[in-house]
């Protein structure tokens, strides 16, 4: 879809007359003419006495979570100093590991060599075995020379019989302390792993922490301005005005809190109407949630040709937004970044107290029946 900019002279009596046309709903209560009588629903002292009973809740909230922030991070730095530890204690164990294989293979070439000559000396044996000791005599010349050959290969045959046998205790002793280390380090790298996820985990409720606290305060704001707002009201410092809590040209955030669900204007009951306003038409918001922040809450009507249009609920017209459902006081916030153009209690729209913000690109939302 190719997208055009809104002229910054929005014509909104258009826009209303598409308001009025295609998004209101079949029933509810008709819009009071009289400003004064609007504020008085909305912004009277009832409803200031419970915006600041919620505001007092809220701050409340916010202290809450954020005494838990020094222990999550107690917390997360006690698991740190876990994981250095742990990771110290599999390098220690990985560096016995090798010492053990190297002296394994030492072992085991002394195990082989000592085999090797004992072979020699049996094959001394096996060719000599069929030879007296009188023809060995007689070989050599001398009595005395044979029995100290035979004696000499006897203590010979004893030692590297020892010898081979003291090889195989020591490979087999190897084997077994590298086995019982090769299970340490298994059970350890086990614990890293359960650290490191752990350690996650908790930075995970750092992160989340961090959102709560930033969405509440968010909360708390806009009740301080709606507060001071009704207050001002009051005072008689804007008689006559039907506003709302936002300034035109003020400029909001992403996420941002910019009222609570209500049911206001022509409404059956409490939901937020959102509309997506592109080059002057009405725009289905699927299409944006690229670029726009989606609506919380659950989905009762989409944008189009619903079974309420069909039913002559908006003069045989598509409904021009959607309807999203979270419950009466649920915050709505800004689907991105943008500039306040219209906040605004009542003007016949159907609406109720709505909210228009204007966004990069030329594109506009429309949140309505705000509280």
């Amino acid at each position: 879809m190719k997208r055009t900019q809104i002229k910054s002279r929005f014509r909104f009596s258009a826009l209303l007359a598409f308001g009025l046309a295609f998004g209101l709903a079949a029933t509810g209560p008709v819009v009071p003419a009289n400003a004064s009588e609007a504020f008085g629903q909305s912004q009277g002292a009832e409803p200031v006495t419970r915006d600041e009973r919620q505001l007092d809740a809220l701050d409340g909230e916010i202290l809450s979570l954020t005494e838990r922030v020094p222990v999550l991070k107690q917390r997360i730095a006690e698991m740190k100093r876990l994981q250095s530890e742990t990771a110290a204690n599999v390098a220690d164990a990985e560096r016995d590991e090798r010492e053990l294989k190297s002296r394994l293979e030492q072992a085991a070439a002394a195990y082989r060599g000592s085999i090797d000559t004992l072979k020699e000396a049996v094959q001394i044996d096996y060719e000599a075995e069929d030879r007296g000791v009188v023809e060995l005599a007689v070989e050599t010349g001398s009595i005395s020379e044979t029995m100290s050959r035979e004696s000499y290969r006897a203590a010979i045959g004893a030692r590297l019989e020892q010898y081979a046998k003291d090889a195989e205790n020591a490979e087999s002793e190897l084997r077994s302390r590298q086995d019982r280390l090769t299970g340490v380090i298994s059970s350890l790298e086990v614990l890293q792993r359960q650290q490191r996820e752990l350690a996650e985990g908790l930075e995970q409720q750092q992160r989340e922490l961090a959102e709560a606290i930033g969405n509440r305060e968010d909360e708390a704001e806009y009740l301080r301005k709606r507060i001071a707002r009704a207050k001002a009201v009051r005072a008689g410092l804007l008689a006559g005005v039907l506003g709302g809590e936002f300034e035109d040209g003020e400029r909001v955030r992403r996420g941002s809190v910019i009222g609570f669900e209500g049911s206001t204007g022509f409404s059956t009951g409490c939901h937020t109407h959102f509309s997506v306003i592109d080059g002057g038409r009405w725009a289905d918001p699927a299409l944006y949630w690229r670029e726009l922040r989606k609506p919380e809450g659950n989905l009762t009507q989409p944008f189009g040709m619903t079974s309420w249009a069909k039913g002559g609920a908006y003069g045989g017209n598509i409904h021009n937004g959607i309807d999203f459902v979270q419950g009466c006081g649920s915050p709505v916030r800004a689907a991105a970044d943008g500039t306040i153009i219209r906040d605004i209690r009542g003007d016949g729209s159907g609406f109720g107290h709505y909210v228009m913000i204007r966004h990069e690109g030329g594109i506009v939302t429309l949140y309505g029946h705000l509280i």
